[in-house]
């Protein structure tokens, strides 16, 4: 637009006559002209992406997403062949190491306990893969509800790490509703 001197997103003086802002590329006037971002090869959705306010929590859910994805799915793999013998050697090993007694802590051998000990870290491993793509979804920022989804999906995955490490499992829980919740409060920061 002609009458505007300052671009309404940085506050950045607009030089006359330009159609998009030279510090942040914002259209200016708030509409997007296509003729002349067409000229610079920019599209509509370039420019809505570009506008929109980054979600500076981002990263620390693909930081979570790797970890858990590796973590859970490396002992996922390592429990699959645990035996009687090899359980309460490990028990005996966290004894000794820590000086706590883990046999009152642990769940007793039982036939159910290595299928409860898989589900529990192919959870785990579940919930850091869908922490990853929530993380792309974040950083595409095209569609709010399938990110919100996505992150409620990895809390929900928790649920099942709360069983065998209730500790864990529940800070990974809150961690994951507050995540969920952020995301659902920025609606704004996505295109749809």
């Amino acid at each position: 637009m002609e009458g505007d001197k300052f671009c309404t997103r940085c506050g950045a003086e607009l030089p006359d006559g330009s159609a998009f802002c030279p510090e942040c590329g914002s259209p200016v006037g708030g509409g997007f002209n296509h003729e002349a971002g067409a000229g610079y090869g920019y599209s509509d959705g370039y420019y809505r992406q570009a506008s929109r306010p980054a979600l500076s929590f981002a990263p620390l859910i693909l930081v979570y997403g790797i970890l858990a994805a590796v973590f859970g799915l490396l002992i996922g793999i390592s429990v699959a062949g645990l035996t009687e013998a090899s359980y309460n050697e490990l028990i005996q090993t966290m004894t000794d190491a820590t000086g706590v007694d883990y046999s009152t802590l642990m769940p007793a051998w039982s036939s159910g306990l290595v299928l409860m000990l898989c589900a529990t870290f192919f959870a785990m491993a579940a919930s850091g893969i869908l922490a990853i793509l929530c993380y792309i979804q974040c950083r595409k920022a095209e569609n709010w509800k399938l990110t919100v989804i996505l992150c409620g999906a990895s809390t929900a995955a928790c649920l099942v790490v709360t069983v065998f490490s209730p500790v864990e499992g529940l800070v990974m829980v809150i961690v994951g509703a507050l995540m969920t919740y952020l995301i659902y409060n920025r609606k704004d920061a996505f295109l749809e």
